[in-house]
Order: structure tokens, then sequence, then C-alpha cells
């Protein structure tokens, strides 16, 4: 069985809770490892430039 697997089914006998809060560790972990990406990076760097340049525009929720 590969590890996926065996993590698969740990999950499958977590309490509702306990698995609600992995997905939330797991959401931060992919966002933190997609900020240090480069491609991430460049588009951070390509959005600044076009703000700088006047083609963007700022959204404040």
């Amino acid at each position: 069985m590969s590890q996926v697997e065996t993590i698969e089914q740990t999950i499958r006998t977590l309490p509702k809770e306990q698995v609600l809060e992995l997905q939330e560790w797991l959401r931060d972990y992919l966002e933190d490892l997609e900020e240090v990406r480069p491609e991430f990076l460049a588009r951070l760097d390509r959005a600044q430039q076009q703000l700088d340049d006047g083609k963007g525009r700022v959204v404040i929720p």
C-alpha cells in the first residue's frame, strides 16, 4: 500500500471535526507552497508592473 493510500485510509477513520482541521491545514500548506513558487512570484511582478503602468486596478474588498 502506498503512503497516500495509507493516509487516505487513516483519514476515513477520523471524526468530521478532525477532517475539517486537516482540510484547513492542507489549504494553508498548499497556499504556502504556492507563495514561494517562481511562477507565482512572476505573476506578482507582472501585476505590479500593470499597476505601475496604470493598466491595472486595485480592488479592496
